[in-house]
């Protein structure tokens, strides 16, 4: 499985605790082996979202 995304920089604290908690319950529905992230790595959520991918396995 491939997820990729795109987001928004500077966020207040309150919406990227949010954003990390709904990337992280989207991304733990699949399997570790079978997930690759695809991100540019901007700050903000493209970068939480490959965090999240590494900590999940994939």
């Amino acid at each position: 499985m491939r997820l990729g995304i795109t987001g928004h920089r500077g966020l207040p604290a309150q919406v990227e605790e949010k954003v990390r908690a709904l990337l992280a319950d989207e991304i733990s529905q699949f399997a570790p082996a079978e997930l690759c992230g695809v991100s540019c790595l901007a700050d903000g959520p493209d970068a939480w979202f490959v965090e999240i991918v590494i900590e999940h396995g994939g």
